[in-house]
């Protein structure tokens, strides 16, 4: 029944949220029926759905003694479930048996108003999928009217039923769950389209065209499925993206790890050891233009070429040496060069065009030390300890170059403002820089060899070739025992300006606190 034109029904507030965010009852609750889900046996978790509108297994009563027209009562195990809101949130509400009793309740349609008087709010473990539901257990209410406007605007349209996530019990697939529900909605949804593609095309074309595509209907099979396979293509486009590997880098990135893992001979060695001057060749370059995608791959090939250029360090007169920079003042060079070996100024390693895993001796000041530790587990790599290093050859520099320190990283913390030579390090170069053209640089120090690396790379080295073994195991010996000296009456001894260095960096302090 209808509320009488005129009548003002009352008006919806929101009281769904506050309730199950308090858990206090209100005197009462006004909501709108939103959806009828049907009559099911009480603690059946389940809906008989079949036939809602026409079929109900109801049991008619006629009026009793006093002449009162009762409503028709049905068995006390039959419940009913709907879903109602307060036009703002939605939750579902099962009716006592005892209500059904009630002609109007019986009857709830969508749009229909009702006031709940004595509610509990319960939940209850979901039929598919984890976790619990929460609902309405009603045991008092009155149906206070229907609203006029909801109820005309679903006769007029059935399709309104589906509003609030809700299918209708013909197109409801719970019960007729289909084998494969995803790929015949795909499939379903590309014919649609591509027929109303076909219909619009059809339009378009002037009657002298149809009886050419009479002819070229046997063809229309296959530009139709090929139009499906390409909307099915754009779905996976939006989906997610496919990086494709080309196979050539398949192929070295394979190879570098084999390289990794077996050890190199001494004509890989010779081979493999790159040049600290010159250009590089074609293979370096391409790898260097991919250095941030192959950033794993790269520090492990480090690791493996370390092990070949844990010899002594490049001799300078081989190659023609760089040219030095203004702000590099060979007051800071040693003039002791006696037992140490050539050093290497910061901006001379950023000035490398192609090399990397390159072997150097720096002297440097700290300007920078990491407080905490990096490590990355399922790698050959103990953990290590990042700091910054500067030298008067990078003073257009605001930040230095960056040292990974793998040698007892956990006891590894000088001070900031320590002047420091570093022997042994091995540089490798990131992506070049945009703004100054120069090649941003890491140096790492990695651990010395295990008493099983050594026998291993001496074996290998005395079979390719005797004289040279003794030359790299003296090398190695040096660099395990002294790779980094920070007491400056050693340096002092060895040649450096260590007070030239401190003083040009406390001038670099005074000169950005100024700005």
């Amino acid at each position: 029944m209808l509320a009488p034109r005129g009548t003002a029904l009352p008006k919806l507030e929101r009281c769904l949220a506050e309730l199950l965010r308090t858990c206090v009852h209100p005197p009462s609750l006004i909501l709108r029926v939103e959806h009828v889900f049907g009559q099911a046996h009480a603690g059946s978790r389940r809906n008989a759905v079949d036939d809602r509108d026409d079929e109900r297994d109801e049991t008619p009563v006629t009026g009793d003694d006093h002449g009162n027209d009762s409503a028709a009562r049905e068995p006390d195990t039959w419940s009913f479930r709907f879903a109602a809101s307060d036009s703002h949130l939605q939750i579902q509400a099962v009716l006592a048996p005892t209500l059904l009793r009630v002609k109007e309740l019986r009857d709830l349609r969508r749009g229909d108003v009702i006031e709940v008087r004595r509610f509990q709010v319960r939940s209850a473990p979901r039929l598919s999928g984890k976790g619990r539901v929460i609902y309405l257990g009603i045991r008092d209410c009155a149906w206070v009217g229907r609203d006029r406007e909801t109820v005309g605007t679903s006769e007029g349209d059935d399709r309104l039923e589906l509003e609030g996530g809700f299918l209708r019990e013909e197109d409801d697939e719970m019960f007729h769950k289909k084998p494969h529900p995803r790929k015949e909605d795909l499939t379903a949804g590309s014919e649609r389209s591509a027929s109303k593609r076909d219909i619009r095309d059809r339009d378009d074309r002037a009657p002298s065209s149809r009886s050419a595509q009479r002819k070229l209907k046997p063809s229309k099979t296959t530009q139709k499925v090929s139009r499906n396979m390409s909307e099915d293509d754009s779905d996976d486009e939006h989906g997610f993206d496919t990086i494709f590997v080309s196979q050539s880098r398949l192929e070295q990135r394979r190879e570098a790890l084999r390289q990794i893992q077996q050890p190199p001979s001494m004509e890989e060695a010779t081979v493999s050891r790159p040049r600290p001057h010159g250009d590089g060749n074609q293979e370096e370059s391409q790898d260097n233009e991919d250095d941030h995608e192959r950033q794993a791959v790269r520090e492990a090939d480090a690791f493996s070429t370390h092990n070949l250029l844990s010899g002594p360090h490049h001799q300078p007169t081989t190659f023609s040496a760089p040219p030095v920079p203004p702000d590099d003042d060979p007051r800071t060079r040693p003039t002791n060069l006696a037992s140490i070996s050539p050093i290497d100024s910061l901006a001379s390693l950023l000035a490398l065009p192609h090399q990397k895993s390159y072997s150097c001796t720096v002297l440097a000041l700290i300007s920078w030390v990491s407080p905490s530790l990096i490590h990355r587990p399922n790698t050959p790599f103990p953990p290590k300890r990042h700091i910054k290093i500067h030298d008067p050859s990078i003073t257009h520099r605001t930040s230095g170059v960056t040292v990974s320190v793998f040698v007892d990283a956990q006891k590894f913390l000088p001070a900031v403002g320590t002047v420091a030579l570093f022997r042994g390090l091995v540089m490798h170069q990131l992506r070049r820089s945009s703004a100054d053209g120069e090649a941003d640089v890491i140096l790492n120090k990695y651990p010395p060899k295990t008493g099983s690396q050594r026998a291993e790379h001496e074996g290998s080295l005395e079979s390719a070739a005797g004289g040279i073994r003794d030359q790299h195991l003296e090398g190695d010996g040096d660099e395990q025992e002294e790779w980094f000296i920070s007491d400056e009456a050693r340096l002092v001894a060895m040649g450096f300006d260590v007070q030239r260095i401190k003083a040009w960096w406390e001038q670099r302090l005074v000169a950005r606190k100024g700005k």
